[in-house]
């Protein structure tokens, strides 16, 4: 049983050496090309600004997709995990990228592989901040919802340059129970 499993050790480590001279042999150090790395995203204060916009809303969560800007327009999707009846506050924060570029933002009841989904919203105007409250959307009663990206080719030369980006999507929900409602009593005084 040794000899076996020190000859296994023995074909792996052949096997990872020959690897890693195949992969450092494809890439000598003279050939790469030097490229700028231009980044607009600023994540941190795009969630700062836009949890401060939730009010009266309760935060609940945030993310951030990042993108590198091509020649060519591309989608990215991603899916909003909702409770049933309760309104909620989806906040796009669009000014992680590039001046004059245009982020348009489409919201579905089913993901982009289904057949017959619902447009609940979309924007494709230049504003930093879009902002979907679904208690104007008649009869939501959602679990989910699927939200897609577009985002554009970029205008200008991309050759040695890498232009970066990103979205920061803020969530808030209000929360209408009965405990919210009720006072709190402290200390004989009720209070709020």
């Amino acid at each position: 049983m040794k000899k076996f499993s020190v000859l296994n050790r023995h074909r792996k480590s052949i096997f990872f050496g020959f690897l890693a001279v195949v992969v450092l042999s494809g890439s000598r150090p003279g050939t790469w090309e030097a490229s700028e790395i231009i980044d607009y995203c600023t994540k941190e204060s795009a969630r700062r600004k836009s949890s401060e916009m939730l009010l009266p809303y309760k935060y609940s969560g945030s993310r951030s997709k990042s993108f590198t800007l091509k020649n060519y327009s591309q989608t990215r999707s991603m899916e909003i995990d909702l409770v049933h009846n309760r309104p909620y506050k989806i906040i796009f924060n669009r000014e992680g990228i590039p001046e004059g570029q245009k982020l348009e933002v489409y919201i579905y009841d089913k993901p982009n592989d289904k057949k017959k989904r619902y447009l609940l919203f979309s924007n494709n105007s230049e504003e930093d901040i879009v902002v979907f409250e679904t208690k104007y959307v008649n009869d939501f009663n959602y679990s989910e919802i699927f939200v897609d990206l577009v985002i554009p080719s970029f205008p200008g030369d991309l050759s040695g340059i890498t232009v970066k980006g990103c979205l920061v999507t803020t969530v808030g929900y209000l929360n209408e129970t009965l405990e919210d409602k009720r006072p709190i009593k402290h200390n004989d005084q009720y209070r709020r």
